[in-house]
């Protein structure tokens, strides 16, 4: 009989082998950041803050109390590239923005919204802080 009782739990270990096939869905179940795409070169953190603030409320900086948007600019240029992160309160709002916004048109642009990854902002700045050590 132990036996079957165990084999009830071991039903819990399912999910966790599908985990690692969807581990980005997974890894966003508290991720509140969305990232997006097609923005167009003239948009400015209002104009951002303005159209996804229809599905939650935006986090702000408490520093400068402006919301939570990074607007990404070309390295070489500066000059914008259409692409942005914004920061939701809540993880759920992340996930009906990127279920209602994905695929829609921002200022006559058809925009790919997405989670944010950490990973791209953890490559670019890693490597760099810590070379000044030697």
């Amino acid at each position: 009989m132990g036996g079957s009782d165990c084999g009830g739990f071991n039903k819990f270990g399912d999910p966790r082998h599908q985990g690692s096939r969807h581990d980005s869905e997974q890894d966003n179940s508290d991720n509140n950041t969305i990232f997006v795409q097609g923005l167009g070169e003239n948009v400015t953190i209002e104009s951002v803050a303005n159209y996804f603030k229809q599905i939650g409320i935006i986090k702000t900086n408490k520093k400068t109390g402006q919301p939570m948007i990074n607007l990404y600019t070309d390295r070489e240029t500066g000059k914008l590239k259409g692409e942005a992160t914004v920061s939701f309160d809540d993880p759920p709002s992340a996930i009906a923005a990127i279920d209602w916004f994905d695929g829609k048109e921002f200022s006559g642009n058809p925009i790919k919204v997405s989670f944010a990854t950490r990973r791209a902002d953890f490559n670019r700045g890693g490597g760099n802080g810590r070379g000044g050590r030697g």
